[in-house]
């Protein structure tokens, strides 16, 4: 049996707590796919509070009092898969995206809100990742209800701009290409697209970054992500002693088109 064409277990996608606007993306996505009956499109929200609608069965693992699925279990559901969503949660980011470099998931990442882009400098996500960028007007995600309130990506400074908005969660690496999509049945559509070379491409890519999400005590070659981290503190420290304080980062400018 092939791979399927999609295959997902999205984690937590509900709160009793007002909701933020990664877990609305990731139920309103989970429940427009479940609609579409493919079989080889496995969603579902995992959890004990998620709704009925969208919460993982027996059908999609084997369920336990806390309905989530062992790591060990997802891990190898994802690397007997083609394609795997990475979307946002309680925040920008989560860890579906290092369980997709270390399986070889391919990841796809839907927004906005985007999910974010760990050291964009050194892995080319135009070459691992599907990225598609959803052009309905309104997104069926932004809630309607008065009063819900998001988990912002980054703390406001000074109060000059709203960082929870989907405008500011957007790909960290300027060479992605966004993909236009007008509606969840081309999610699908637009995988079923990529032949078996391309995947077989995107594959290979992101395989060979995977030493990038692993630790060490001792500096390694290929360069692990302990290596990575000091050498950002390290150019920081040095940037920061030349400016003589610690200067406010600007957060680079919104994309054309968003």
């Amino acid at each position: 049996m092939g791979l399927p064409a999609l295959w997902l277990i999205m984690g937590s996608c509900y709160t009793k707590k007002a909701g933020n606007i990664g877990l609305v993306l990731r139920r309103a996505v989970v429940q427009g796919l479940q609609v579409m009956g493919d079989e080889d499109v496995d969603v579902c929200c995992s959890g004990a509070d998620a709704p009925a609608k969208v919460a993982c069965t027996d059908k999609n693992f084997r369920q336990n009092p806390q309905r989530t699925q062992p790591q060990p279990d997802l891990l190898a559901d994802m690397a007997h898969s083609q394609f795997c969503l990475v979307m946002p949660g309680n925040v920008q980011s989560s860890g579906h995206l290092a369980d997709a470099f270390f399986t070889g998931c391919i990841p796809v990442f839907l927004g906005p809100p985007f999910h974010t882009l760990p050291i964009p400098h050194l892995i080319d996500y135009s070459a691992i990742g599907v990225f598609l960028n959803a052009s309905l007007t309104p997104l069926p995600w932004w809630p309607k209800k008065p009063g819900l309130t998001f988990e912002p990506a980054l703390k406001p400074r000074a109060g000059l701009e709203d960082r929870g908005h989907p405008k500011w969660w957007f790909p960290d690496s300027p060479k992605v290409e966004l993909q236009a999509i007008e509606g969840m049945e081309e999610i699908v559509t637009v995988l079923r697209g990529y032949s078996a070379q391309q995947i077989a491409q995107k594959r290979a890519a992101l395989l060979s970054y995977r030493h990038l999400f692993t630790f060490s005590e001792k500096p390694t070659h290929p360069v692990a992500a302990s290596d990575v981290v000091v050498e950002l503190m390290c150019t920081y420290a040095k940037s920061s002693k030349r400016r003589g304080q610690r200067g406010i980062v600007q957060h680079p400018p919104i994309p054309p088109g968003f």
